[in-house]
C-alpha cells in the first residue's frame, strides 16, 4: 500500500499524509460504529503513514483526534449520539449547525 501510495509521484511526505487521512476520516461513513472504524482502520493507516514518511508521533495524534472528531459530525457517528438526538436534546439543525463550527 505504502508503495501504491508514494506511487502517486507526491514530492513528500505531507500530500500522502493529506490523502491517507482524508481517506480515514471519510471511511468511517461505511462503518456501523466508531470502534469498529478504529479497530479496522487506525493501525492500517497509522502503519501507511508512517512508511510514506509521516512522523510517527504527528501521524498518531492526528489519526486519533480523527477518531475523535467523526464522532460528533453526525447523530449516528458513535454510540452515545442516538440518545441525545432521540431525546430531543439537541435538534438535527443544531446538531450540525455545532458539528461544522
Amino acid at each position: 500500500v505504502v508503495q501504491v501510495v508514494q506511487g502517486l509521484g507526491l514530492s513528500s511526505w505531507q500530500p500522502a499524509f493529506l490523502i491517507i487521512t482524508l481517506l480515514y476520516f471519510y471511511s468511517h461513513y461505511f462503518f456501523a460504529s466508531g470502534a469498529a472504524h478504529i479497530g479496522a482502520m487506525y493501525t492500517a493507516f497509522l502503519s501507511v503513514a508512517i512508511g510514506c514518511g509521516t512522523p510517527p508521533l504527528a501521524a498518531a495524534l492526528l489519526l486519533g483526534q480523527l477518531s475523535n472528531v467523526m464522532g460528533c459530525l453526525t447523530t449516528y457517528g458513535i454510540g452515545s449520539a442516538p440518545p441525545y438526538f432521540g431525546a430531543g436534546y439537541v435538534a438535527q439543525d443544531k446538531w450540525y449547525t455545532l458539528a461544522l463550527q
